[in-house]
């Protein structure tokens, strides 16, 4: 059987024309930019609460960013059902006002950017070696991994929340088909305290102060009923310092339950409980002193296409954290989280339809770093035109105008004032604006 050695051959392949070129490498994306005006005077801006990990709640007509992520898949060497495949993803990210919330993938480090107003990051770079360890039934499409990746992350669209994503830089074998199920085991180990802030820029020290070690151990594809599936996943953390200090070493645990369900009305349903104990409260990593706090989550995203020209998109979330005293000085901290959503669009051509969201964000503390309590809600509502090649709800590229109106409120904590949710550039006390513009967003 002939072998093809791929990644050698590559500048002659690429050097031979597009459609020779396309038989090894793949060149995949997402991008969104755009340009915005604010009621408040000046650029676009966010409104949101941040409880999907950043401060656009609800992202439609919301995201006051630019964007975009090139994903270079290389097959380097084929032989029957071995294969040594490379995944690259560069990202290039301009901010307002905002800073990007992936810490570990490079954008920034203890606040502050490489670049003022700027992100440029390698966000993956990995192998993986597929169909090395037999031809059983058990082996066969098991695989081998090294590098940095975004590993087996699950996200709801609506509100850009990567719900459950342990990604980072790690090893691990994935696929074992134990018949009922795949098991997967990765160790990521992300690095932090290597970066001082000057001027607001991140300068290195190249200490390698501090690292969050994880060992993630997942069942997967457990198949329940008709078109549904369960995923299972524990994950525990450790951190590890320089000369072996004591002062911050502590971890944490996770675990996961999700069931996907298909077939509903030409769509599906996402159904996500996580508990965690412990540094993985916030969900992706935290490098702080968490060992004694709690996080549950319960999470539920239905997206239904009952017509060819009809879809909608639903979204619930509910986050209860509690802190312990040690970490906060406080007796019976807590921070309740809520969100609801919406999102249908009706497209009235092949290329043109509306789209709406209505999205309502709601945060309770008490007792969170500070004596006393708050309570802040924003609700945001948002009518788009959009242009894209399909009538699909999914259908990318989409290029749409918007208008976005939104309405906040809340109470503060009389310590930490700070804790009173304002709307960037709107004055103190304002309660509502609005802003307007257009976006393209793509996926391919």
């Amino acid at each position: 059987m002939k072998v093809k050695y791929f990644l050698a051959a590559l500048p002659l392949v690429l050097a031979c024309g597009s459609l020779a070129a396309q038989d090894v490498v793949e060149i995949h994306g997402y991008q969104r930019s755009g340009v915005g005006r604010s009621s408040a005077g000046g650029e676009q801006v966010n409104f949101g609460l941040g409880i999907n990990g950043g401060g656009n709640d609800f992202r439609l007509g919301n995201e006051a960013d630019d964007y975009i992520e090139l994903a270079v898949d290389v097959r380097a060497y084929e032989e029957g059902s071995t294969a040594f495949k490379l995944h690259f993803r560069p990202s290039f990210k301009e901010y307002y006002q905002e800073r990007d919330a992936t810490e570990n993938a490079g954008l920034s480090y203890n606040n502050a950017s490489f670049n003022t107003g700027t992100g440029i990051a390698l966000r993956e770079t990995w192998g993986e070696a597929v169909g090395v360890f037999g031809k059983s039934d058990v082996w066969k499409d098991a695989s081998v991994w090294a590098g940095r990746r975004f590993y087996q992350r699950h996200d709801v669209h609506q509100i850009d929340y990567w719900f459950w994503n342990n990604s980072g830089d790690g090893v691990g074998i994935e696929n074992i088909n134990l018949g009922f199920g795949k098991l997967h085991y990765a160790f990521i180990s992300e690095d932090f305290g290597n970066y001082n802030v000057v001027n607001n820029i991140a300068v290195p020290i190249m200490s390698g102060q501090q690292t969050m070690n994880s060992h993630d151990l997942r069942l997967t594809d457990i198949v329940t009923n008709h078109n549904g599936s369960l995923s299972l996943g524990v994950q525990i953390q450790k951190t590890s310092n320089t000369f072996n200090n004591k002062s911050n070493d502590n971890g944490g645990y996770r675990f996961d339950v999700m069931h996907k369900q298909g077939g509903i009305m030409g769509g599906d349903n996402t159904f996500e409980v996580n508990y965690s104990v412990g540094s993985p409260i916030w969900g992706w990593y935290n490098n702080g002193v968490d060992s004694g706090n709690k996080r549950t989550e319960v999470l539920d995203s239905l997206f239904l296409q009952p017509t060819k020209a009809f879809g909608i998109c639903f979204v619930a979330l509910y986050r209860d954290i509690t802190f312990d005293v040690a970490n906060t000085g406080q007796a019976n901290s807590s921070q309740k989280s809520e969100m609801l959503g919406v999102r249908p669009k009706y497209a009235f051509t092949k290329h043109f339809a509306l789209e709406g969201e209505i999205g309502y964000s709601d945060v309770k503390e008490n007792g969170f770093y500070a004596a006393g309590s708050s309570d802040n809600h924003v609700i945001k509502e948002t009518l788009a035109a959009e242009w894209s090649p399909a009538m699909s709800w999914w259908s990318r590229p989409s290029v749409r105008v918007f208008v976005t109106n939104a309405g906040w409120g809340g109470t503060a904590n009389p310590n930490a004032s700070w804790q009173t949710y304002q709307a960037p550039n709107f004055a103190a006390g304002k309660t509502s604006g609005y802003t307007y513009g257009a976006q393209v967003e793509a996926w391919w």
